[in-house]
């Protein structure tokens, strides 16, 4: 792909900026903001070899250098990419991505206007077996999570059990494949996606929304955040949200708070019973 992108680039293409591209302004910072958040999850994979330290030879040395290395090339290969995609396929294409449903699947977009739609099938399906099998690495790190803290005692001892010809966390690893294939059939966007798909109120209700649109859209540039018409972060749209969408992530808070009590509750009593444990060795010293 890289390759595709070398010979076909086009710089006219890849740097055609908008008029007022660079006029500072909120929309102006979020832009130099998000390309790293969103490069940041690309190189995520760096610290997958922390949680099988100990079955690392000579650790050490081997794990510094693997995440330093892993950072550096994901980095450039992440950067490469969409050099490459943006030389060939207009970002106007694809931006902005609500009004472009190519932009979904832009790097098959990208195959097909080079090599036609066959190769960019075969691209498509080579990248989700890139992601299945992704998904392989990150179970072989989070499942030394509940296999490490069981195994020190602070955790359920069934997962510190080894597979007997395999010597890996077997029940850990089956517990967390699980709850994995359980989340994956939920979606975080599922409200955006009923918002959407919303039936049409009829002509005189639209007549209305357009009566309304003037004031609400000359509210919003001379509002209280002050942001005019460009962006705004998403913690100055809180207060402005629709009532579902502050449902909504009152819901994903709620959910992370019932975790962590969750978790709370599970290592309590462990932790109690290993602090017994210490003062009676203690005792008997």
């Amino acid at each position: 792909m890289i390759f595709t992108g070398v010979t076909h680039f086009d710089r006219a293409i890849a740097f055609d900026f908008p008029p007022g591209a660079f006029n500072f302004s909120v929309g102006f910072s979020s832009g130099w903001a998000l390309p790293p958040a969103s490069g940041s999850t690309t190189t995520s994979g760096y610290y997958d070899i922390c949680y099988i330290g100990d079955e690392v030879k000579n650790p050490a040395r081997a794990i510094p250098r693997s995440i330093l290395l892993s950072i550096v090339c994901v980095a450039t290969i992440y950067l490469a990419i969409n050099l490459s995609i943006i030389g060939v396929v207009p970002w106007r294409e694809f931006v902005p991505a609500d009004a472009h449903p190519s932009s979904k699947f832009i790097v098959s977009l990208f195959m097909e206007k080079v090599h036609g739609r066959t190769a960019a099938t075969f691209f498509t399906a080579a990248i989700l077996w890139t992601a299945f099998g992704s998904v392989f690495a990150l179970l072989l790190g989070y499942s030394r999570i509940p296999y490490a803290a069981a195994k020190d005692g602070y955790f359920f001892k069934a997962f510190a059990r080894l597979h007997p010809k395999g010597a890996f966390p077997s029940l850990s690893l089956l517990v967390v494949g699980a709850v994995s294939i359980a989340c994956s059939f939920f979606s975080l966007r599922r409200g955006d996606r009923r918002a959407h798909h919303h039936a049409d109120p009829g002509p005189v209700h639209r007549a209305d929304r357009r009566a309304h649109a003037a004031p609400a859209a000359q509210a919003a540039e001379s509002g209280p955040t002050g942001c005019g018409s460009t962006p705004c972060p998403a913690s100055w749209r809180w207060r402005d949200g629709s009532s579902s969408s502050q449902r909504r992530i009152a819901r994903v808070i709620l959910f992370g708070l019932g975790t962590l009590l969750v978790g709370v509750a599970c290592v309590r009593d462990l932790v109690v019973a290993q602090a017994k444990d210490g003062l009676s060795d203690e005792e008997h010293r």
